[in-house]
């Protein structure tokens, strides 16, 4: 059972299975909806719905709008990784003191068209970037969120993650 008053006081772990538990409800929900209107109207008007038919027409829709976003934040963490050190020596950019959080030694990708905004720490010994928040480019919001990772985690932010998978 999670227990959290918030969102982002789950660990990974916990988002994780939050994310199953929201799959497995739209998918319950889903086959009721085909059920009730099988029910309701027969097989062949369940499959041959206009509204199953006009909702399956709506999200293909908006899956297609998030897919240019995703391909454009995934291609701006790709170009900072390759060097993700400040302006001379790379791309990125520090944060420095940010809507009274003191930031320093994060950094973020701004991207200009799309409203969004990727903070990221760096562990320095291996040019790792963590990725912390891909979200809306809401500054309160994403600084916000990166100063309460650093008091969860700490200096923890500032190592290579991917080396305690191992």
């Amino acid at each position: 059972m999670i227990k959290a008053e918030k969102i982002s006081d789950l660990s990974k772990e916990e988002l994780l299975e939050l994310n199953k538990i929201f799959a497995k409800n739209w998918l319950a929900h889903d086959g009721l909806w085909f059920q009730s209107i099988e029910e309701k109207h027969g097989m062949d008007m369940a499959i041959d719905t206009d509204m199953d038919r006009e909702a399956w027409r709506r999200s293909t829709v908006i899956e297609a709008r998030r897919l240019p976003v995703q391909k454009q934040v995934l291609t701006g963490i790709s170009k900072v990784s390759k060097n993700p050190l400040p302006h001379p020596q790379g791309y990125g950019k520090p944060l420095g003191n940010k809507g009274g959080n003191n930031l320093t030694g994060f950094f973020k990708i701004r991207y200009r068209d799309i409203g969004i905004r990727v903070v990221y720490s760096l562990a320095l010994e291996t040019s790792c970037m963590n990725i912390l928040i891909i979200s809306e480019r809401d500054d309160n919001y994403c600084y916000n969120m990166a100063a309460r990772l650093y008091e969860k985690y700490g200096d923890r932010v500032f190592e290579d993650i991917f080396e305690t998978l191992e």
